[in-house]
């Protein structure tokens, strides 16, 4: 028999009255549970800052923070302009993406009002606190995520068809294991060694990443991809599973939410870049704070955003005079396409294409959906302000590319994954070494000589494309699991997490965070699943407090009663060959993608089960 059920269990009395109060009790309880916890885990984190303190990874937050002090006495939008001109030693180089730095500004601003010294960092908890108290809002939203997704999904298979079932039977089922997840979330150790003990900024992905999984489920795809943009300019990382929401929908057969999920995505990316498409430094003193608001690039988005407004005009117009709409329409086109005009290149097609497409979508589309076109244009024509205007690059060359070139180790840290093994175990340490030479064919790509070009494969491209071939296959287990309505959605949703730290060279020992933590939700399709996860949220925590003692150099001398030498003696001793474990984990998950759970229903059976129960026939029915 299940240890773990998701039927609400009855009091034995037979009227109502003390059968809802039951219930009420129940959701007392559950929100008991959820409250205390809260409050019993903000408390927990405060006491593992104080209790790593002798680990702490200094570096990386007093980095953090110099920049976020940068920010603030340079200018914000002015950093990566001023590093490209300056071209400063790599210690002092950034590699934060917009959202990141900017969260450091504030916290150095925030420090400049509330401390007496904020000029350099400290090590009190109340000078970090707001990093801190952002990292456990964070988390907190992540476990949110992980509880309202399994619930979601337990419904999805349709709540038990009983009678005299309420309207509070249905809000209980599937509580019980979402609180399981989201405690999961809440206390993993894990979480509280990078983001309270470090602290990193490495579980900043998972809660935009489950939120947006969420969206998705709930049919907001436009909202999931814009929550999705604004947690890739948190963390780069993020851009390592974006196809996932493109293929998923792809995959089972849905096209329009594949779109409706990108124009999100590229809408909220280009808004949060729009400081530095639409404004360029004044000159090329990096100790002139100012900034040139570039009006020419302003009116073009607008007004480009004005032509998609004046394409849907047709709608307006009574059925007789629609004909007129031609030449209107033709004017909202070359709204959207004049800069190109005067230098035709391959971006003219695309805004012709563009142009074309909001066209078709104004005649056949309901208008409700015609925002997402809208999205989309804007979106197109920030962007294309850095070829048609001043739009700078900065914030890509050294807030997303810079941060994939400065560390070229086949991983980083120690970590315990694919590339370890062949580092480790079979001499293959630079990434960047060259496992082979393709010819290509001269049609395609030829020297300037016009003989035919090679292509040199590096360890680490070659390593790249294999993920990229499991992560495409992953999708397809995605969309099968979700034409299904199959709980291993649950499981599936996760697989790319879990392929992205095993197989790609450079990865640090702390990404494995993303797949340990979000694979909280397996708990709702299966328990045998949660604790094979458990082992890899505890190689995590293993792995995360190993590089904190390696870098304060005392893994021999430490006096903790955890971090000390004896664990980082078992630590250096499992490595690299539990790596194996962690690829046979991540096996595991990936072929119990493909697999049927017994807990699937179609869709019509979850939208009768959605239906509303009347309690007075219900009674009827048990009397």
């Amino acid at each position: 028999m299940s240890l773990m059920t998701d039927v609400t269990i009855d009091p034995p009395q037979t009227s109502p009255w003390p059968r809802r109060l039951f219930h009420w009790r129940v959701v007392l309880i559950l929100l008991d549970v959820l409250i205390g916890s809260t409050i019993i885990g903000v408390q927990a984190r405060e006491w593992f800052w104080d209790y790593t303190q002798i680990a702490r990874f200094r570096y990386d937050i007093n980095r953090n923070y110099s920049f976020g002090r940068q920010a603030v006495e340079e200018g914000y939008l002015n950093v990566y302009d001023n590093q490209l001109i300056t071209n400063p030693p790599e210690a002092k180089k950034i590699n934060y993406t917009p959202l990141r730095l900017a969260l450091f500004a504030a916290w150095a601003k925030w420090n400049s009002w509330t401390q007496e010294n904020p000029e350099t960092w400290q090590e009190s908890h109340e000078f970090n606190g707001f990093l801190m108290y952002y990292n456990t809002s964070i988390e907190w939203l992540a476990a949110i995520a992980a509880l309202l997704l399994v619930r979601h999904w337990i419904w999805r298979t349709g709540p038990p068809a009983r009678p005299g079932m309420t309207r509070i039977d249905k809000l209980l089922h599937g509580c019980f294991r979402g609180i399981l997840a989201f405690l999961l979330v809440w206390f993993n150790p894990a979480l509280f060694a990078s983001a309270h003990g470090w602290p990193s900024t490495d579980m900043w992905v998972i809660p935009f990443f489950l939120w947006t999984v969420l969206l998705a489920c709930w049919n907001h795809w436009f909202l999931a991809g814009m929550v999705m943009g604004i947690g890739a300019m948190f963390k780069g990382q993020q851009l390592f599973v974006v196809p996932v929401f493109l293929l998923w929908p792809i995959f089972a057969g849905e096209f329009g939410k594949a779109l409706r999920w990108a124009c999100g995505f590229a809408f909220m990316s280009a808004l949060i870049l729009s400081g530095w498409l639409l404004s360029y430094p004044a000159d090329n003193d990096v100790s002139t704070p100012d900034r040139i608001l570039d009006w020419p690039a302003l009116l073009w988005v607008t007004t480009a955003a004005a032509g998609v407004l004046i394409i849907n005009g047709w709608r307006v117009l009574p059925k007789r005079w629609r004909w007129t709409w031609v030449p209107v329409a033709l004017f909202g086109i070359w709204l959207i396409v004049r800069p190109s005009l005067a230098d035709f290149s391959i971006w003219t097609w695309l805004l012709i294409a563009v142009s074309l497409a909001v066209t078709a979508a104004a005649i056949w589309l309901p208008l409700r959906q015609q925002w997402y076109s809208l999205g989309g244009v804007v979106a197109i024509t920030l962007m294309l302000c850095i070829v048609y205007f001043h739009g700078t690059t900065g914030w890509w060359e050294l807030g997303f590319m810079y941060g994939t070139e400065r560390h070229p180790n086949m991983v980083v840290g120690p970590g315990n994954n694919l590339p370890a093994l062949l580092a480790e175990r079979f001499g293959w340490r630079n990434p960047k070494e060259v496992m082979m030479t393709l010819d290509m064919p001269g049609w395609l790509v030829s020297s300037s000589d016009g003989s035919p070009a090679t292509i040199d494969i590096q360890i680490r491209h070659f390593l790249l494309v294999v993920y990229g071939l499991f992560m495409a296959i992953s999708c397809i287990a995605i969309a099968r699991q979700w034409r299904r309505n199959d709980r291993r959605f649950l499981v599936a949703i996760i697989v790319p997490w879990l392929l992205l730290y095993s197989i790609p060279a450079q990865m640090h020992e702390r990404y494995l965070l993303y797949g340990s933590t979000a694979a909280a939700i397996v708990i709702g399709s299966s328990v045998g699943l949660t604790f094979l996860n458990l082992f890899l949220v505890a190689l995590t925590f293993l792995q995360t407090v190993h590089c904190m003692m390696i870098t304060n150099r005392l893994t021999r001398s430490m006096a903790h009663p955890t971090l000390n030498g004896d664990l980082a003696w078992f630590c250096e001793r499992i490595r690299p060959d539990i790596s194996w474990a962690v690829l046979a984990a991540t096996a595991v998950f990936f072929f119990a993608a493909f697999t049927r759970s017994r807990c699937a229903a179609p869709a019509q059976k979850q939208m009768a089960a959605d239906e509303p129960v009347d309690p007075s026939a219900a009674d009827q029915s048990q009397q």
